[in-house]
């Protein structure tokens, strides 16, 4: 847990003037956050010398734990026993680690590797036993979850037959491949591969199928999601080669169990969340006046725990701006955009980079604009090649390979893949701070919000309350050290009132101006630049009181999770 020092900061926040401001007040855009570097090449890995130039993947969780897959000069000689998964910096995982099954097999590489928020990999690797051929399998951290040979439902072999390749008695649905393995919370591992329908023909479906484990990680329930010569709830029918795409970012989860994907029937292809309901589609109109959709063959796509989606494709007429990213079925960016901070150059297409779209609703992606590389949070920058400097070393590449950068699911935490100027391969580091919104379950009426700067130490950080009951209703805001939010998001329900989600003991309320009618009421918090306040959480939540309201006196807003961040 991260550690608690709320009552400093409040201290410290109204030592310095703590106050509403005025209800004009915006305030401005924060300063661009501090990159700091975790590891790089040349670094010494206890138990496994230097960091070479390999950095596969990285991620971080929202309890600010980051993880890297890296190789090392423990083995020049043998580049199947080099490689490593460091967890803040440690070995926790390594090439030629013992499995917990088949007996006596050792972990002899990685194509696919998930972190989900509570520390847990999900994982595609391939796996060298002692006899034998080696052979690719699925697992959660150390334990099995599926592999080659296996059926994909061991408890009922119920995977629904694609009419091109019916299952024989003897091979009925035995996984062959697997692509891609993505886990989350609630310890559902989603899996892409290939089944084999057949072992005289070794005809194979693409599949994508959802496992639930338990806590030790073994198999509760078995979900198939889509295969070849399926029609999914969508009323499509997947086939051909597009019919499932298997590059690691073709399939977003959140932690609640959504996903979504692209599928394919034939030339026609879809963007559908949880296999019911499309979002674009071949030939279809897109948010660009005077264009449809091309092909999703190089798209990318995400989904956060709020259900906000995002994805990208290649629009029709073709030309300079036929790449679009669209956030929730709007347009989020398109190339032949400017963004003059970078370069007065037009943004060009996208890339094999993940998308991805925070809770805080940021979407975090890779552009080349102009002629630099950036790693870009909405429509700001993060890295620029050859201009950011970092540990006083110019970032000369940005790499948007598939694993080129990730989040944390709250957006707070940022890690990258660059190269440094005399250094070579590093993974950067950026704390954004937080301000989460906390909607709820029952939706209460009164909005809370963030409305400019940054929850970080030496910013400023404003925050809005809108609509209450009436004009000149009255405004406070209110902090807590503790949050009341259930697993499922849910505050505490005070009938009639609505939802609280501020657990006592209070340590302060702040009125604001009076509420218009029209615009919401301001509150400014300058932050102290006191690195002792980083990590200090808060939670926030406003009322509107309305004395002579008819039927609503009070009325409460959703509530704020508010973390402090480094500089």
């Amino acid at each position: 847990m991260r550690p608690m020092r709320t009552a400093k900061l409040l201290l410290g926040l109204a030592a310095l003037g703590l106050a509403p401001s005025a209800p004009s007040g915006q305030g401005g855009a924060a300063d661009a956050p501090t990159s700091e570097t975790l590891v790089k090449q040349g670094d010494t890995v206890i138990g496994m010398g230097p960091m070479t130039f390999t950095l596969n993947w990285v991620a971080v969780d929202d309890d600010k734990r980051w993880f890297a897959q890296i190789g090392t000069d423990l083995n020049p000689d043998d580049i199947n026993r080099d490689g490593c998964i460091l967890s803040n910096g440690f070995v926790t995982l390594r090439e030629g680690a013992p499995l917990s099954a088949p007996a006596g097999a050792v972990l002899d590489d990685w194509s696919s590797v998930s972190l989900n928020d509570l520390g847990d990999l999900g994982m595609v690797i391939q796996v060298k036993p002692l006899t034998g051929a080696g052979f690719t399998a699925v697992y959660w951290n150390l334990t099995p979850v599926a592999k080659k040979d296996d059926k994909v439902d061991a408890a009922t072999n119920s995977v629904p037959p694609g009419p091109l390749n019916p299952p024989t008695p003897t091979a009925p649905n035995d996984w062959d491949t697997f692509s891609v393995a993505k886990l989350n919370a609630k310890n559902q591992i989603f899996v892409i591969g290939e089944i084999v329908q057949s072992l005289t023909t070794r005809n194979k479906e693409k599949s994508l199928v959802r496992y639930q484990l338990d806590d030790a990680g073994h198999i509760t329930g078995t979900t198939v999601l889509a295969t070849e010569g399926m029609t999914i709830p969508a009323g499509l029918l997947l086939r051909g080669q597009n019919c499932i795409l298997t590059n690691e970012h073709v399939l977003g989860i959140n932690n609640r169990g959504d996903f979504i994907t692209i599928v394919g029937q034939d030339n026609i292809q879809w963007v559908v969340i949880n296999a019911q309901t499309a979002v674009a589609k071949t030939l279809d109109v897109s948010p660009i006046p005077g264009k449809t959709w091309n092909n999703f063959n190089q798209g990318r796509v995400a989904i956060n725990d709020r259900g906000d989606w995002v994805f990208s494709g290649t629009l029709q007429p073709t030309g300079a701006d036929d790449y679009l990213v669209v956030k929730n079925g709007q347009k989020f960016v398109q190339s032949n955009d400017f963004f003059p901070a970078i370069s007065p150059l037009a943004m060009t297409k996208g890339s094999s980079a993940p998308i991805y779209i925070a809770n805080t609703g940021d979407v975090f992606w890779h552009g080349r604009i102009g002629t630099s590389d950036s790693f870009m949070r909405n429509k700001d920058a993060i890295v620029v090649s050859n201009q950011t400097i970092v540990d006083n070393r110019l970032v000369t590449s940005v790499l948007g390979g598939e694993n080129g950068f990730a989040i944390s699911p709250n957006g707070r935490f940022w890690i990258g893949n660059v190269q440094l100027q005399s250094i070579g391969t590093a993974a950067l580091f950026v704390d954004y701070g937080l301000v989460l919104e906390l909607p709820g379950c029952r939706g209460n009426q009164g909005k809370l919000s963030h409305a400019s700067g940054a929850a970080r130490v030496g910013m400023t950080l404003q925050l809005a309350m809108d609509k209450a009951q009436a004009p000149g209703a009255l405004t406070s805001i209110f902090f807590s050290r503790q949050g009341i939010v259930s697993a499922n998001g849910c505050g505490v329900n005070i009938r009639p009132y609505g939802e609280v989600f501020l657990a006592p003991p209070l340590i302060g309320s702040f009125p604001l101006p009076p509420w218009n009618g029209t615009s919401p009421s301001l509150m400014t918090i300058n932050i102290p630049n006191n690195i002792s306040l980083v990590d200090s959480t808060l939670f926030a939540q406003g009322v509107f009181v309305s004395p002579g309201h008819p039927t609503e006196g009070v009325r409460l807003t959703n509530g704020l999770r508010i973390e402090i961040g480094a500089p």
